[in-house]
This record gives structure tokens, sequence and C-alpha cells, in this order.
């Protein structure tokens, strides 16, 4: 099951088990693939993208940097 996590300050959607395994820096390409990591938009909105895209500091360099050496603290289940 889904759950939400703050990763670096951003809503970050994964099952625990992909939690345990960013925790402890054993992160799948199958994580890459299917965690999705909201950006915050303006006026109540999110973008959301993979981690692996989140992670590229060529296309996302704020978000990579906020992600970097951050533990995943679960939030709540995901709806």
């Amino acid at each position: 099951m889904k759950a939400e996590y703050e990763i670096g300050g951003l809503s970050v959607t994964m099952t625990n088990a992909q939690a345990d395994r960013w925790n402890s820096g054993r992160t799948t390409d199958s994580d890459l693939r299917t965690i999705l990591v909201a950006i915050p938009q303006p006026v109540n909105d999110a973008r959301y993208i993979t981690l692996r895209r989140a992670l590229n500091s060529r296309l996302e360099r704020m978000v990579s940097s906020m992600l970097d050496g951050m533990p995943a603290n679960r939030c709540g289940e995901w709806k």
C-alpha cells in the first residue's frame, strides 16, 4: 500500500518498503520509476514527477538538491 512521505520538504508517494530502501540507500530502478514526487505549484496545485526525474540535477536542480541526503518521514496514507 502506498503512503505519503516527506523528503526534504516535498511530498512523496511510495510504499513502506520503498521508503525503507530510500532510507538505507538501496533504491532500485523500479523505485525510481514508480515513486512520485509532488512539486508544489501556484494556487493549491502540484506537478507530479518520478523520483528518477526529481533526482536529475540537470532537469530539476532545486528539487534534486532538496532530496539529496534527506530521509523519508511518513506522513499518512495515500488516497
